[in-house]
């Protein structure tokens, strides 16, 4: 930059010369004739003193000093009133302004660093001024200016799905999905995936099991059952991945029909006989095969393989202690309410199968001094048509109960009084069978034994508990068993020669012989065993239970326990059935 002088106040110093007077003497040569003592500085004054030059400093006033042959203020000497620049870039444009420089400030803007030695604003120092972060881009730093040219190098944005990288104009730019029409690009693992679900690895053969794994379908060998629709080499396994088979399936002296997936054993109806009667009749079809013939029986009826006959379905019965007389189908299939009764507290129940009727005892709630037999029709269709609720009634207690149709008679345990009773199957002659007994008697049945020389058999479970019998006619009461916990309910399997009782005591289901020996325990039950009931011709014992409500079976050995019935109960009292030998 052109630098200006400038200027201040000059002051004219007036030298004082000596008066001259007179005219010099020609003769007398002067020493400094011809002798120049200018020496160029303005603020010198220059003489000759007998021929030697002297130039000595202008004389300015104190604080005044020389400056271009004036005298005026003292000021820098780079700095003179028509001054515009003091020679530093990196502080602004100048002015010179009463002798001080004034300075407008760095003249670089933001992010960019002043350069004296070059009179420039710079934009970078180094290469890391000029770093863009663009990988398609070379960073340099010249002359204070960044460049930053376009590469054609390798690049990556992080996306695998996009296809490989590489720097175009400046700009990474992509080759596109890297996989194959069939495949799904999984930008998660960066890998081309054949599958994504099991479904996507089907080879529709069913010897093989296909799982996607990783991206990638398995096709895994397994050993089904297969199918390849061909009947005639035998049944089909897979083996290898391949399903295999186990050839002719026919025995010797058959035909493979491989239109009828068949192997020819018969040629007329008698080659399919196999000798039972409950299936019905077989037959030959025109295909050479036996065909099965259907139950002859109708659908309320069960079928007897031993008589070859067709007899009436069996029905259990039951009692709830406070609701209506139900019952059902002896596996606990369709169970129904048979009568609904007129009182809150139902106990014993038996069946009359010959006149069909059903007998129960019906407790007046609180009141049970005033307790009743009530009896309803065992088939139907409307049982509460035909219902007697006061059959038999002022009854003290009573809970078992048991009707013998061969001896026209029915028989009760009067807990309450302490004896057995006994009416007429018409409700008549309602008496006292057996008095003044020590204990409360509780269950009850009998054994028929060829009319007036059967036997009445109950049990008492008030202290101590027994089971007792006593003749039709009301003479020779037998203690048969003594010193039980707690016997309830009982029922007689007079095929096995067998008396059977539950103990909610001991919550055990136990049998003795007729005669009161041989006492055992049939099976633990677990859950307050209550009613009884057998079907000796299908070796099974029926029982209720109150805690849980439950009706269930076993067989008569007490092996091979089932729940038949496990809700929709309320608190089930006794149990009857009604089968061959039942009631």
């Amino acid at each position: 930059m052109r630098r200006y002088p400038s200027f201040g106040l000059v002051l004219v110093a007036i030298v004082a010369l000596p008066l001259i007077t007179g005219c010099p003497d020609p003769t007398v040569l002067d020493p400094c004739s011809g002798i120049s003592c200018d020496d160029g500085d303005t603020c010198t004054v220059d003489s000759c003193d007998n021929g030697t030059c002297v130039n000595a400093p202008m004389d300015c006033p104190q604080g005044e000093t020389c400056e271009s042959g004036q005298c005026g203020r003292i000021v820098p000497a780079e700095c003179r009133a028509n001054d515009r620049d003091d020679g530093v870039f990196c502080n602004g444009s100048d002015t010179c302004i009463g002798g001080s420089w004034i300075h407008t400030g760095n003249p670089c803007e933001a992010g960019q660093t002043c350069n004296e030695g070059g009179d420039r604003c710079d934009d970078c120092t180094s290469v890391a001024d000029c770093a863009d972060n663009n990988p398609c881009t070379n960073d340099s730093c010249v002359n204070g200016t960044c460049l930053n040219t376009n590469n054609n190098t390798s690049c990556n944005d992080g996306a695998f799905c996009n296809g490989s990288d590489t720097c175009s104009g400046g700009v990474c730019t992509h080759a596109g999905n890297p996989c194959t029409s069939d495949q799904s690009c999984n930008e998660g693992t960066n890998k081309c995936d054949d599958c994504d679900t099991d479904v996507d690895c089907l080879d529709n053969n069913p010897c093989t099991s296909d799982v996607c794994l990783d991206g990638k379908c398995s096709h895994i060998n397994n050993n089904v059952p297969c199918d390849d629709g061909v009947y005639c080499n035998g049944s089909d396994t897979c083996s290898g991945g391949t399903c295999i088979h186990a050839g002719n399936p026919c025995a010797a002296g058959q035909t493979c029909n491989e239109g009828a997936d068949s192997c020819p054993d018969c040629t007329t109806d008698a080659d399919c006989d196999d000798g039972d009667f409950c299936n019905g009749s077989e037959t030959c079809d025109n295909t050479g095969t036996c065909k099965n013939g259907t139950s002859p029986c109708s659908a309320n009826q069960v079928c007897d393989e031993e008589d070859n006959r067709c007899t009436k379905a069996g029905k259990m019965y039951w009692t709830q202690r406070a609701s209506d007389i139900m019952r059902a189908d002896l596996n606990g299939d369709n169970v129904e309410t048979v009568v609904i009764t007129d009182g809150p507290t139902q106990l014993g129940i038996s069946l009359d199968l010959v006149a069909r009727k059903v007998y129960w005892v019906r407790w007046d709630g609180s009141n049970s001094s005033n307790a009743r037999i009530q009896r309803a029709d065992l088939d139907g269709p409307d049982f509460n048509t035909n219902f007697e609720p006061n059959f038999i009634t002022g009854l003290n207690t009573p809970y078992g109960i048991a009707v013998s149709n061969a001896a026209n008679k029915v028989y009760w345990a009067s807990s309450g009084g302490n004896r057995i009773g006994q009416a007429t199957l018409s409700g008549a002659n309602v008496e006292t069978l057996v008095p003044n007994l020590s204990d409360g008697p509780f269950g009850i049945d009998f054994n028929p034994a060829g009319g007036s020389s059967g036997q009445i058999y109950w049990t008492e479970n008030s202290f101590p508990d027994t089971v007792k019998r006593v003749d039709f006619s009301g003479s020779n009461v037998q203690t048969l068993v003594s010193g039980l916990s707690e016997p309830n309910f009982m029922a007689l399997d007079l095929a096995g020669s067998k008396m059977y009782w539950t103990d909610s005591d001991s919550d055990e289901i136990r049998r003795a012989d007729l005669d009161g020996s041989n006492v055992e325990n049939v099976l633990f039950t677990g859950d307050t065993p209550m009613g009884i009931a057998i079907d000796s011709g299908a070796g099974k014992i029926y029982w209720t239970e109150w805690e849980p409500d439950k009706i269930r079976r076993a067989n008569l050995d007490g092996t091979d326990v089932e729940d038949l019935i496990t809700s929709g109960l309320d608190v089930p009292v006794d149990i009857a059935l009604d089968v061959p030998g039942g009631g």
